[in-house]
C-alpha cells in the first residue's frame, strides 16, 4: 500500500520559555559523568529549581522532529543501555545507605534516639533469627550518630530502624517525598516504591515480619527515582522544607506557578545534626572523594544492591551485576551562586563513595573554580546482602 503525504504545517514559534538549568553545572556534570550510565539532578535548595539535569546514555532528540528514521528507533528500541528511559524521575533503584539519612531523621524527630546515642558494631547483629551484616566485617566498633552516617555503619541503623518500628520508618519515608511523585513539570514520573505492612499485605497477600524492618533500615526492599533523593538532600540543606522540583521559570514573560516550599516540621536541632554528620561523611568518611578546597560540602554515599549476594559472588566481573553507586548532597550559597541539592547514581559503579561522589567533586570543583582534593581512595562501603529475598524481587 502507498502512503503519501498529504500536508506539511511548518512549525511556528510558540512564547518564549526560560528555563531553570545553570548551563555551566550542566556541562560540569556532563564532563565529570563522562561515558558513565547513570542519572544527574541538581535542585536549588531553595527553590527546587532544577540546575542540572542528566540522563545517561542520552540520545539526539533532532532525530524526532521531522519524524524518525525506522533504522535510528529501533536501534534506540534495541540498544540494552535504554536511552529512551528518564532516569531521574522514571528509574526506580534501591536507594541504599543514603536511606539512612531517612532513618535519621525520624529516629532524632521522635526522640527515639539522640546525636550521643551509640551502638556497638561487630560486624554484625544477630536478631530474628537472622544475622545482618555490616559492609565491614570486623565491624566499626562503638559509634554515635555522626559517626555511623561518616562511615555508613549498617550495624548502627539496623538498631535504630528497630527501636523506630516500620510504622514510623514508613511515615517519614513518605512525608520526604519517597513512594510518590514529586510533582516536576514533567510527564511519565514513576512514583517508587516502599514496603511496608500496608504495601506488603496489599501486593503480595502475606503479613510483615520483623526482620523485613531490619533490611528497610539501610534502604533495601523499595525503590527510589534520582530525583526523590535530590529532593531529600534539599530538605536537609533548606531547613527542613519540602520542594517541588521545576524546570520552568516562565512562559511568555509570565511566572509559571509552583507550590511553594512547605515546612515538614523538624526541629531546627534536628536539621543542624544531620548537616553536621553528612559533611562528616565528606571530611573523614565514605564520601572524602568529593572533598573540595574551601566549599563546605556535605554528602551520603550508598550502594544499590542488583542481585543478590550469591549470585553476585558466582560473576563478580559481570559489570550488569554490579551494583549502583549513589551520592546525595548539598552545598551552601557560595558568592552569588544559589544552595545546590542533588543525587548522582552511577549504574553498576558499585561503590557510591568511589563512583557517584568523584563525579560531584571534579563537577563542583569546575563550577565553582576550586580545586577536588579528595584522596585517591574512599573508605570502602561493600554493598550488603538483603537477607528478604521475597520482598526484595516484589521490588523489582
Amino acid at each position: 500500500m502507498e502512503v503519501a503525504e498529504a500536508e506539511r504545517e511548518p512549525p511556528v514559534d510558540g512564547p518564549p520559555a526560560v528555563v531553570t538549568l545553570d548551563m555551566e553545572l550542566q556541562r560540569a556534570f556532563e564532563e565529570a559523568m563522562g561515558t558513565e550510565a547513570g542519572s544527574v539532578v541538581v535542585l536549588g535548595a531553595e527553590t527546587g529549581e532544577v540546575m542540572a539535569y542528566l540522563s545517561l546514555p542520552a540520545y539526539d532528540p533532532n532525530a524526532f522532529s521531522l519524524g524518525i528514521k525506522p533504522a535510528v528507533w529501533n536501534g534506540l528500541m534495541k540498544d540494552p543501555q535504554k536511552p529512551l528511559i528518564n532516569r531521574p524521575i522514571q528509574g526506580m533503584y534501591p536507594p541504599g545507605s543514603t536511606f539512612k539519612v531517612v532513618n535519621a531523621l525520624a529516629a532524632l524527630q521522635e526522640g527515639v534516639i539522640t546525636p550521643n546515642t551509640r551502638f556497638h558494631c561487630p560486624g554484625y547483629l544477630a536478631v530474628y533469627n537472622t544475622i545482618f551484616r555490616c559492609h565491614k566485617a570486623e565491624g566499626h566498633g562503638t559509634v554515635d550518630l555522626k559517626q555511623a552516617i561518616a562511615l555508613s555503619c549498617n550495624v548502627y541503623f539496623y538498631n535504630v530502624g528497630i527501636r523506630l518500628e516500620i510504622e514510623r520508618l514508613s511515615r517519614y519515608a513518605h512525608m520526604l517525598g519517597l513512594a510518590a511523585p514529586t510533582g516536576i513539570d514533567l510527564p511519565h514520573e514513576s512514583a517508587g516504591i516502599f514496603q511496608d505492612p500496608e504495601w506488603k499485605m496489599r501486593n503480595l497477600k502475606a503479613r510483615w515480619f520483623p526482620a523485613e524492618t531490619v533490611s528497610v533500615s539501610i534502604g533495601q526492599a523499595m525503590a527510589v527515582t534520582p530525583v526523590q533523593l535530590a529532593r531529600v538532600a534539599a530538605v536537609v540543606a533548606n531547613g527542613g522544607k519540602l520542594v517541588t522540583p521545576h524546570f520552568m521559570r516562565s512562559i511568555g514573560g509570565e511566572p509559571r506557578p509552583y507550590p511553594p516550599p512547605r515546612p515538614l516540621g523538624f526541629r531546627p536541632d534536628v536539621i543542624q545534626v544531620m548537616r553536621e554528620a553528612m559533611l562528616g561523611v565528606v571530611q573523614q568518611g565514605t564520601g572524602q572523594r568529593a572533598k573540595l578546597e574551601g566549599i563546605p560540602l556535605a554528602g551520603k554515599t550508598g550502594s544499590a544492591q542488583v542481585v543478590t549476594h550469591a549470585r553476585l559472588e558466582r560473576d563478580r566481573n559481570a559489570k550488569a551485576l554490579q551494583p549502583h553507586g549513589w551520592f546525595m548532597f548539598f552545598v551552601p550559597a557560595v558568592g552569588d551562586k544559589p544552595a545546590l541539592a542533588g543525587a548522582v547514581m552511577v549504574e553498576h559503579g558499585v561503590q557510591g563513595g568511589q563512583s557517584a561522589a568523584p563525579v560531584v567533586g571534579r563537577a563542583l570543583a569546575r563550577y565553582y573554580g576550586v580545586r577536588a582534593i579528595g584522596p585517591g581512595m574512599a573508605i570502602p562501603e561493600q554493598p550488603v546482602p538483603d537477607p528478604s529475598p521475597a520482598t526484595l524481587r516484589a521490588a523489582q
